[in-house]
């Protein structure tokens, strides 16, 4: 369970129930807080938990994270890893730096998206006053033209003026 649900909801070392999408309720112990939630939401079950809940159709992984013992050959655990995975050409291995720098180019494509919208509103803007300038002006030329005409002055009268 999460810090900030665990805390709120008291469950710090609790018992809790937990309903499945295949409507069984389990009652689980909370056996581990953590407080960081983008990747497992509020609350982590067991392999075989999860398996036993779920329909084999909604039992998808988007993200195994694996580490490695203390003293392991890293080159050797990416040569083995890459193994296991070769049938799967949809899966990619990552580690730590390459997985931190795909997500910063995923924040950075966003953060672009809206200096794009920025700019083009600011060109918008810019347009309008243009137009709202370009109105105004017609405007006053035509009332500065056509108000001595609308006093009874002639045509002739206004082109000498």
């Amino acid at each position: 369970v999460d810090l900030r649900k665990a805390q709120a909801d008291g469950l710090l070392g609790d018992i809790v129930s937990m309903e499945f999408p295949d409507g069984a309720i389990v009652p689980l112990h909370v056996q581990a807080i953590y407080t960081r939630t983008e990747l497992a939401g509020n609350f982590l079950t067991s392999l075989g938990l999860f398996e036993q809940h779920f329909l084999p159709t909604q039992q998808l992984d988007f993200l195994v994270m694996a580490k490695l013992k203390p003293g392991a050959d890293a080159a050797a655990a990416v040569a083995a890893m890459n193994e296991i995975i070769k049938p799967y050409p949809t899966i990619e291995l990552k580690d730590n730096e390459q997985y931190k720098k795909d997500q910063a180019a995923s924040i950075n494509q966003i953060v672009n998206i809206v200096y794009a919208m920025l700019f083009l509103s600011i060109i918008i803007a810019f347009i309008g006053i243009v137009i709202t300038l370009a109105l105004s002006a017609d405007t006053w030329a035509g009332f500065a033209w056509s108000a001595p005409a609308g006093a009874g002055a002639s045509s002739l009268s206004i082109l000498r003026s």
